[in-house]
């Protein structure tokens, strides 16, 4: 919809349900952490039932994981409608994620949210996959090469996403959260020096040997 233009107010009325969820959700657990927390303890505290929670949300780790899930669609939407390259636009976003969570705390505490628990770790995992997928999908097309077999793509998208990760949760964990944005961004810069050149062509695929007929 256009810009100042208002949302229907059936639609209006589904936003603010999903917001009431996710704050119901994220003070409880911030106050007794994500396993104690039940589905209908949230919808308790949202003031709706447990069945209106499990129509927006189809699990509690899609609740935990709505904000970043939108940053996602963002992140999508944005990278396809970008006006330089594919590089230049995930430091944007990088620079710009990173600073905000260094100056409000955010990704340490969402590491210590996230770090003790299997499920939220493994979602974070398919998130991150998500990401690299997208990115290795827009650098091949960039390039004008086939997406399901440009090994350069693929490599280049996991070690911006999975670098940028590390670096992060290797910085935060020693102490030096202020350094998170221009420590990930040193990883941008490793991925700018690389070039697909550097990998050598795949060769064909040998024929398979037909088995000789046997004598009879």
């Amino acid at each position: 919809m256009g810009s100042g233009m208002k949302l229907p107010l059936r639609e209006r009325k589904k936003v603010r349900t999903a917001q009431a969820i996710e704050k119901a959700a994220s003070e409880l657990f911030d106050a007794q952490g994500f396993d104690a927390t039940t589905l209908e303890q949230i919808a308790e505290v949202a003031d709706i039932h447990k069945q209106t929670v499990l129509r927006y949300f189809k699990t509690k780790e899609d609740i935990a994981f709505a904000h970043r899930n939108r940053l996602f669609d963002d992140f999508v939407r944005g990278l396809e409608g970008r006006q330089g390259g594919v590089l230049d636009y995930w430091r944007g976003y990088i620079e710009e994620t990173s600073k905000y969570a260094s100056k409000t705390n955010a990704l340490r505490k969402w590491l210590d949210f996230i770090g003790p628990d299997d499920r939220l770790y493994a979602y974070q995992l398919r998130l991150n996959q998500r990401y690299q997928d997208v990115l290795a999908d827009a650098l091949a097309v960039e390039a004008g090469t086939d997406p399901d077999s440009d090994v350069f793509a693929h490599a280049i998208a996991a070690m911006l996403v999975g670098g940028n990760a590390d670096v992060a949760r290797m910085t935060i964990r020693g102490g030096r959260d202020k350094d998170v944005a221009h420590n990930v961004v040193q990883v941008i810069d490793l991925a700018q020096t690389l070039r697909r050149e550097t990998i050598p062509p795949a060769k064909p695929a040998k024929a398979a040997r037909r088995p000789r007929p046997t004598a009879k």
